[in-house]
């Protein structure tokens, strides 16, 4: 129980207390996620927990979320049916604000607090409010009581809890860049066809949104991406390249690159779909022998099918340089680019907006390149 008079004794008789014991306040407890999919919720916060509940954004992109709330917590048998904009700091002598969790924060409000420690912002959400979450980051929304290192009890006797809605806009998704075949990027598509080197560039590019820096890996041990023209390319435009697959292949990981590149290895591809409705972005070649035509087409059509694309289960016999003929910004300053034999791409669905054929052979039949955008 918190009465007045605590408020005023409380820093007398716990000073020790304060000085030895750490506040665990940036525990993580409920987990509650901003993904491509999930952009609206809500939570509770228990007035008693002291840790807070927390709210991540597992996109790549800053969101702005929209919170409101509702409900009352009680901190004390004198102290009832507070909303989430708390108590007037008036009613509590002056000194005593110093053993707050946050003492520049209004006593007993719901507040919301950075889990990076590196950057400790703290923001008093009130009823109704807006926050800008980075990606990746993580905020807890907890009760602005005395800090437990103060008063060990100080969160125990609260009863109540204050419910958060959130809203964020639409998160804009990821692209995909698919090509029939591994040549391309190599070393000898880059000496057969110059204009390779532009495309690696035009693709960075397209990943990030006109930037000429990002981060860019290739999970894959093909020699399509271990070439060293590809990587002296992306590097001296800017951007960070890797290759291998001793990164681990999750979501978390994903998110902290521009984009990544994928074939011949087999990859998750439940996570690569994640990852680009997460807005992550990735590149596909086919064309790469592992396994056969059926084999490379089942590895990698659960992920091409989810954005309306299929790999055809057969070689195509293409290759040579392949003229391009397409207005798309990938290919601004490409007229040509090497092919050796791959699996031709089909839409799913000719009128969709999401997974678009750009080039195909000099028949029309073959899907050579494809994009998924506007997802």
């Amino acid at each position: 129980m918190k009465t007045l008079k605590t408020w005023i004794i409380v820093g007398l008789l716990a000073l020790a207390s304060l000085l030895s014991t750490t506040s665990n306040a940036f525990a993580q407890t409920t987990g509650n996620y901003v993904t491509g999919d999930q952009r609206s919720g809500q939570f509770s916060v228990p007035a008693n927990l002291e840790a807070g509940v927390t709210l991540t954004n597992k996109t790549n992109q800053e969101v702005k979320v929209t919170l409101s709330t509702e409900g009352t917590w009680n901190l004390s048998n004198d102290i009832k049916n507070l909303d989430a904009n708390g108590l007037d700091p008036k009613y509590l002598p002056s000194d005593s604000l110093k053993y707050l969790q946050y003492p520049d924060k209004t006593p007993f409000s719901l507040v919301a607090a950075s889990q990076d420690k590196d950057q400790p912002r703290v923001y008093q959400v009130g009823t109704k409010s807006e926050l800008t979450i980075a990606p990746g980051a993580t905020f807890a929304f907890l009760a602005n009581d005395i800090r437990s290192a103060v008063a060990p009890d100080s969160y125990k006797d609260n009863t109540g809890s204050i419910v958060v809605k959130w809203s964020t806009p639409t998160v804009k998704l990821g692209k995909i860049v698919v090509n029939n075949d591994e040549w391309t990027l190599s070393d000898t598509g880059f000496t057969s066809a110059p204009d390779a080197a532009t495309f690696a560039i035009n693709i960075a590019k397209w990943f990030t949104g006109g930037r000429s820096t990002g981060k860019f890996h290739a999970y894959s041990t093909n020699f399509e991406f271990t070439g060293s023209k590809l990587a002296q390319t992306l590097t001296q435009a800017g951007y960070t390249w890797t290759v291998g697959t001793n990164i681990k292949l999750d979501l978390p990981t994903l998110l902290t690159y521009d984009g990544i590149f994928v074939g011949g290895n087999a990859a998750d591809n439940q996570v690569l779909i994640d990852y680009v409705k997460a807005g992550g972005n990735v590149y596909l070649s086919g064309g790469t022998g592992f396994g056969g035509a059926q084999a490379e087409a089942n590895s990698w059509n659960t992920f091409l099918n989810a954005f309306g694309l299929k790999f055809q289960d057969v070689y195509n016999g293409i290759g040579g340089n392949q003229t391009i003929n397409s207005s798309h910004p990938i290919f601004t300053g490409v007229k040509l680019l090497y092919e050796n034999s791959g699996n031709s791409i089909t839409s799913l669905d000719s009128t969709s907006q999401t997974g678009k054929i750009l080039v195909t052979d000099a028949t029309g039949k073959q899907g050579l390149y494809a994009v998924a955008d506007g997802i």
